[in-house]
């Protein structure tokens, strides 16, 4: 059996992020791990990471979930893995992957990545969407999160706006 990963900030997690889940799932017939990360591109998360890795407990319904938040441990789990799997709307989102890679030192990694092409009824699901719109459109948030990641989101939103 392959040792498959699909790794990302989760930030929150999402029915986007659930799609690819699910489509890695069906194509390699096997669990995949879970594994959420800290971006190096982002300064801070909206999310803690308990609060990343609550949520995608109840998203993706399984127990096989990483959390590593130092870069080093991020690429010591691509080296040990087959295959990392990563979600894709645009062809320029995998040659900012590749950049990524070059920028880390760790570019003969890059052929590990599987990109899974992100559905289209999924492809305005994006965290940054779903934040930016929560006040105009909740219903939009309410039926892309789990339940738990909109209370929590709801929350943290309600909180800040005060």
């Amino acid at each position: 059996m392959k040792k498959i990963v699909f790794a990302g900030s989760f930030d929150p997690a999402h029915k986007g992020h659930l799609n690819t889940y699910l489509l890695a799932k069906e194509k390699y017939n096997q669990e995949i791990t879970i594994c959420i990360n800290r971006s190096p591109l982002k300064k801070s998360s909206r999310f803690s990471v308990e609060e990343r890795f609550l949520i995608a407990q109840s998203i993706f319904k399984t127990n096989k979930i990483l959390v590593l938040i130092d870069v080093s441990d991020m690429i010591n789990l691509i080296k040990e893995s087959d295959i990392i799997i990563q979600g894709y709307h645009e062809i320029s989102e995998i040659d900012r992957l590749r950049q990524y890679y070059k920028q880390f030192d760790c570019e003969e990694l890059f052929d590990k990545n599987d990109f899974l092409k992100i559905q289209d009824d999924f492809a305005d699901v994006t965290s940054t969407n779903i934040v930016s719109n929560f006040f105009n459109n909740e219903q939009f948030a309410r039926d892309n999160l789990s339940p738990l990641g909109f209370e929590i989101l709801k929350g943290k939103l309600m909180s800040e706006a005060l």
